[in-house]
Formats: C-alpha cells, structure tokens, sequence
C-alpha cells in the first residue's frame, strides 16, 4: 500500500489485509526508508495540484461534450486525501493522548509506592511500640514476683 498522508506523502508499506477496517489488526511495516522534509512538503501540495487540474479538465471537456472521468470520482479521490490527513491528525492526537496517560500511570504507581511504604513503615513502628509494651509489661510482672 501507499501512504498519502502529509506526514508520510508516496511513502510504501506493507499491512494487515484487513487494515483500516472492522477487522483489522492495525499491523503495518514500512517497506522504505523515511521522506526526506521537502518532499514531504512538495508530494501533498502535487497531489492537490493534480486533483485541481482533473477537476477543470473534466468542466472544459463537459463544455466541449467529450466523455471524461466523472466529477464524483474526482470529488471522491479529493475527499478520501482530506479524510486521511484527518485521520493522521487523529492518530496523532491519540498518540498524545496515551503519553498521557502513561504519565498519569506512573504518577499514580509512585504515589501507590509511597503509599505502600508508608504502610510498612507504620506497621514496622507499631511492631516496635507493641514489643517494647510488652517487654516493660512482662518485666514488671517479673519484678513484682521478687520478695
């Protein structure tokens, strides 16, 4: 497959046949290396370019009556690069979501760290107070036995 998203515009990959649909696993591969920054750049505003220019092709053929390509597969083709650009911005926006909540995660398992030390520490004191209670306790007894 082929990517047109702007971030990765011509860019080839390998997917999970079912990819992008109900079933699909989400698996993908990129079979090249990286776009460099201008092409980038340059392949989305070409595209865009190209859809323009079928676009007003097709209206001066209609005006001279000759059979094209109809206008609805081109709207079609136009709208389905809009659709991807606004689901790379989403697939974005939910990476970043998910550094967040990783971030919340690790906040939340020091702070249940903290807490759990601070629960041993309490128990390991509370340990200490007992046996020094009943150190004294059994050592008074001890002491009243003597005459």
């Amino acid at each position: 497959m082929t990517s047109w998203t702007p971030r990765n515009p011509g860019r080839r990959y390998w997917s999970c046949p079912y990819y992008g649909g109900a079933r699909s696993c989400d698996f993908y591969r990129w079979k090249d290396d990286e776009i460099d920054p201008r092409s980038k750049f340059v392949i989305p505003k070409l595209v865009r370019r190209i859809g323009e220019l079928e676009v007003s092709f097709e209206a001066s053929a209609k005006v001279d009556n000759k059979p094209t390509m109809s206008t609805k597969s081109i709207e079609s083709k136009i709208d389905m690069q809009s659709i991807e650009i606004e689901m790379d911005n989403f697939g974005e926006q939910i990476k970043k979501m998910k550094e967040k909540e990783k971030k919340w995660k690790s906040k939340l398992a020091k702070s249940t760290k903290r807490e759990t030390i601070l629960w041993i520490a309490l128990l390991c004191i509370g340990i200490l107070v007992l046996s020094f209670v009943f150190q004294s306790m059994y050592l008074r007894g001890y002491n009243m036995k003597l005459p």
